[in-house]
């Protein structure tokens, strides 16, 4: 969380996902992620079967993109937790911690 991976490196991330299926929980909170490449991401991770938690909370994600990815991961049997929280510039104070199901 935190690591000021902007939309460039979470796009780079996203492509790695899908063949990734070692990793079972991605923090990707407070790194400034727009909405296009949080939906990017939920694709990969759905693809990826075996992630269980996904933290992209205190990011630049707009409504419809929070949508998108919620149903997108509705679709996972892997997935159990998905923070999609305090999106655009909300305070993000104590950010890190996963919450809310998917």
């Amino acid at each position: 969380a935190k690591n000021y991976i902007s939309t460039e490196g979470a796009a780079a991330l996203a492509r790695a996902l899908p063949t990734n299926t070692g990793l079972r929980v991605l923090n990707l909170a407070q790194n400034e992620i727009d909405g296009p490449t949080a939906v990017t991401l939920c694709e990969g991770a759905l693809s990826n079967g075996a992630l269980t938690s996904l933290n992209l909370s205190c990011n630049e994600i707009d409504d419809a993109s929070v949508a998108s990815c919620g149903s997108i991961l509705r679709q996972s049997h892997s997935m159990r937790t998905l923070d999609l929280s305090k999106q655009k510039k909300a305070s993000c104070s104590g950010a890190g911690t996963s919450s809310g199901a998917a």
